[in-house]
């Protein structure tokens, strides 16, 4: 997943190929037929890195997202930059919360990154 999240980080725009790779990590893949009618082919659907309709749908049920546009001269970062919150914790007064924060050269990058990485530790239980 680390991995998945770093390319995405580092990508310059939409990208197909991270789609399905997103897609495959939620199981909503497609199989096709090649145009020679030979193989079948994996696609999906989605457009997680060129929607931020779609990249929603990655942050963890109960988080919170913010997306924000920094852009500074000089600066060393991609202009976005997103973050995900355990939104009821929070409220409950629980500033530990971990958030989960993303730069990338879009706006649905840098939330596809941020989701991702909030699903990674709130599957796994990490703080």
């Amino acid at each position: 997943m680390d991995s998945l999240i770093e390319r995405i980080e580092a990508a310059t725009g939409p990208d197909r190929e991270l789609d399905l790779d997103i897609a495959r990590l939620q199981g909503v893949v497609v199989l096709k037929r090649n145009h020679e009618d030979t193989a079948n082919y994996e696609t999906t659907h989605w457009r997680y890195t060129a929607s931020i309709d779609a990249a929603m749908t990655l942050v963890p049920e109960g988080f919170c997202w913010t997306v924000a546009v920094y852009w500074c001269e000089g600066e060393d970062k991609p202009p976005y930059f997103a973050d995900c919150a355990d939104l009821p914790a929070m409220q409950a007064g629980d500033f530990q919360v971990p958030i989960h924060e993303a730069w990338a050269a879009t706006p649905a990058l840098a939330l596809v990154a941020a989701a991702l990485k909030a699903r990674t530790t709130h599957s796994t239980g990490e703080a």
